[in-house]
């Protein structure tokens, strides 16, 4: 019974079961995703969102980030998770090819002001929807990824077992959650062939909101599938074509995936990050710049050449999902930043004449791979002659070379710096670092 045990798990996880690894990892999460959110809140399809929210009325239950606004907790859940994926700032779980926090950590904050809960339970909330929704995903790829949007998808799981846990959801309610959450899971990639921005941080909002849905209906027994993942006409073998479940079983409540999140170093996919990194690390280390380069070869693995590999980007969206985009402002700048993906930016002549020198390819050797490693080559000759060689296999950023602390903390003050206002933002920092220690979460959210 594989939807029952993930159920089980969710529904029974308490702070007290919690090792500091899994608290420690569930603040950082928290704080990257809270970031995140503020800086949605400012760009115009974060406001679209919202005003559509507030037109619709709503108790003021939850807070909308960045928009010092309250509505009913399927509407925050809705706001937030969607403005917390729009800047693709946002944590990653890379053997999923996931973004857990957008769904996840909206639902739970959702619930958790409505009920006025304190610390102890979002964080358990949190980590419990991480836990379960990292498996999913992991256990359904790579073939899911063909069609569907992780965040999307999976993350209506997360969004289910985080609020189910704070709402104290029973193990037959829970399994109900989950039932009820997957049958309503969707989001598919259709929306790239637009160059488009707008779909898909709708993809995370609406994973929120109805895993809260899923939840609060099976907080008044409402029932649900009671085999959704691995049933005849069930998630897995409805979206999957070699899904499996026993290894990532195998090691829940033993090993917690929360500590396993990939923070974004780059205001881009995640699929650009090596190749950043590969060019940052050139520039570092043999001075190059970009008037020096006669050209520029990327070697990355299959998927990111797939996602990434557009040599004529035209809006903010589509530039971050360029791999020739990303790896020319990296070697122009030096950083990449949201500032690099403002619209007026993106048709510079200068960077266009760098991105003419980029060739990307996919390398058959590094592809099989990925998801555990996402490697990238990057060899760039001079005018000179000289050739410069460097290689990455997991991100800046990845579990295997973590930021420090004070490096989250660093992006948090430039992301909330969006929406926030700055006398608020050393004292959210403070508020959670000490998350387990409040009594109110209701009074996280200062703006």
């Amino acid at each position: 019974m594989i939807t029952k045990t993930f159920a089980d798990f969710a529904a029974q996880l308490s702070y007290e079961k919690l090792p500091d690894e899994a608290v420690s990892a569930a603040r950082k999460v928290f704080m990257d995703w809270l970031g995140n959110a503020y800086a949605g809140a400012g760009t115009r399809t974060g406001q679209i969102i919202q005003e559509v929210v507030a037109e619709s009325g709503g108790n003021p239950e939850a807070s909308l980030i960045g928009f010092k606004a309250k509505s009913n907790a399927l509407n925050a859940a809705l706001v937030n998770g969607g403005i917390s994926h729009i800047v693709e700032f946002d944590d990653i779980y890379k053997n999923a090819i996931y973004h857990p926090g957008a769904p996840t950590i909206a639902a739970a904050l959702a619930v958790a002001e409505k009920l006025k809960v304190d610390g102890k339970r979002l964080i358990t909330g949190i980590v419990a929807g991480y836990e379960v929704s990292d498996r999913i995903g992991e256990a359904l790829q790579p073939s899911h990824y063909r069609f569907w949007h992780t965040t999307g998808t999976i993350g209506t799981f997360g969004a289910a077992a985080a609020a189910g846990n704070i709402l104290g959801l029973n193990q037959e309610q829970m399994l109900w959650a989950m039932g009820s959450a997957g049958t309503m899971a969707a989001g598919l990639w259709q929306f790239l062939d637009d160059g488009q921005l707008m779909t898909k941080p709708l993809h995370p909002g609406r994973a929120a909101s109805n895993g809260v849905l899923a939840a609060l209906l099976a907080k008044k027994d409402f029932n649900g599938a009671t085999r959704i993942l691995e049933g005849e006409k069930g998630f897995g073998k409805a979206m999957s074509t070699d899904w499996g479940f026993d290894r990532v079983m195998a090691t829940l409540g033993k090993e917690w995936l929360v500590a396993q999140t990939t923070f974004k170093a780059y205001a881009a996919c995640g699929h650009t990050h090596p190749t950043i990194d590969c060019i940052l690390a050139l520039k570092k280390d043999h001075g190059v710049t970009a008037d020096d380069v006669e050209k520029v070869r990327v070697r990355t693995y299959g998927q990111a050449y797939t996602v990434c590999n557009n040599p004529t980007p035209v809006t903010t969206y589509q530039a971050k999902f360029s791999l020739q985009y990303t790896a020319a402002i990296a070697l122009r700048f030096g950083l990449v930043g949201t500032a690099e993906f403002a619209q007026e930016r993106i048709g510079d002549p200068e960077t266009a004449a760098v991105m003419r020198k980029i060739t990307v390819e996919a390398d058959p050797e590094l592809t099989p791979l990925a998801p555990a490693k996402r490697p990238a080559i990057v060899e760039i000759t001079t005018k000179n002659g000289q050739t410069f060689t460097h290689r990455v296999d997991y991100r800046k950023g990845d579990p295997e070379n973590p930021p420090t602390l004070e490096e989250l903390q660093n992006k948090f003050r430039d992301l909330a710096s969006a929406t926030l206002p700055k006398a608020d933002i050393e004292p959210t920092i403070e508020a959670v670092s000490g998350l387990e220690r409040m009594e109110d979460v209701s009074k996280l959210i200062r703006r």
